[in-house]
């Protein structure tokens, strides 16, 4: 059943949403209170997504080439993804896939978009890096500032940057190395850059989010438990740590009071009720299966923006 079966969102309120039971699928909602300093920097008017190719499913980057994409399983699981951007109250912009370019759905990995002004990255793969250039016209179009970095040895991934409204963290991994790190804190001089040096995963974001202001969920493997002390010794601001049991639980992403999150079929039954409990927020469950087979998570498929 996919998230469209399962959820009816209905606009309302200041923060431009109400979440009602609908079908098979729980939506669990708390009153929350945070700063408006803070919450000023989560609350978005646009997402960039784009197309999926037809490369995608045989070209893509994988850690693990077992498991075969379905392209029409992935294509509504887009939809439905979109879907659910546009009922959090954001206005969608997809641009249109480029068969050149098999990973150019994974959006987040181009840019760190911060209020209006936006860093553009050197994706750590040489292949990706074509992908760059469409994200950098769609930001202009819409009136955000961009920014390269400017040290030509940096590489960076979105997927390894988490921004938090007090810093961003960055991992150092085998996409992004300490010369972005530097260079990243030049384009953003107002908020500290901590380097987060990460092993075993494919990005910072594989293992641990933002899942809602000052609280960052982790996975549950060896790997994301080094993350999570280094986490704990290195970040500058203060934050709640959720630890959950699967590292695919930990992607969460944080719209507009909201959290959307991993349906509990692919996390199980824990991990599911730990967020839907923990965050105290509205959580929507998407399903996005035939993504996680070319490492893709839910903060992957869009770039969130506040638009003047």
């Amino acid at each position: 059943m996919h998230v469209l079966q399962l959820l009816r969102i209905t606009a309302s309120g200041p923060l431009g949403l109400s979440l009602k039971h609908f079908s098979s699928a729980t939506v669990h909602s708390k009153t929350l209170s945070y700063a408006t300093s803070t919450r000023s920097l989560f609350n978005y008017t646009h997402a960039i997504t784009r197309g999926i190719p037809k490369s995608f499913v045989e070209h893509s980057l994988k850690m693990d080439t077992s498991e075969q994409i379905v392209l029409s399983r992935a294509l509504e699981q887009m939809k439905n993804y979109i879907d659910v951007l546009k009922r959090c109250g954001l206005k969608v912009i997809t641009l249109p896939a480029d068969e050149r370019y098999p990973d150019c759905l994974f959006v987040e990995d181009a840019a760190l978009v911060i209020g209006q002004k936006a860093c553009l990255t050197r994706p750590g793969h040489p292949s990706r890096r074509g992908e760059v250039q469409a994200i950098k016209e769609a930001l202009e179009n819409l009136g955000i500032k961009t920014q390269e970095l400017d040290d030509p040895s940096a590489m960076l991934d979105g997927g390894d940057i988490i921004f938090t409204g007090q810093e961003i963290l960055v991992g150092e991994s085998e996409r992004s190395n300490r010369a972005a790190t530097e260079s990243l804190q030049r384009v953003f001089p107002e908020f500290p850059v901590t380097s987060i040096p990460i092993c075993g995963m494919l990005h910072l974001k594989s293992v641990a989010t933002l899942a809602r202001e000052g609280v960052i969920t982790v996975g549950g493997s060896e790997p994301s438990q080094e993350v999570l002390k280094l986490l704990k010794s290195k970040a500058k601001g203060q934050y709640k740590y959720i630890q959950l049991s699967h590292d695919q639980s930990a992607n969460v992403v944080f719209i507009n009071g909201n959290a959307l999150i991993k349906p509990e079929s692919e996390i199980g039954s824990s991990d599911f009720k730990v967020l839907t409990t923990e965050l105290q927020i509205p959580t929507i469950p998407v399903e996005f299966g035939e993504f996680y087979k070319a490492d893709g998570c839910l903060s992957c498929c869009s770039l969130l923006l506040q638009v003047p």
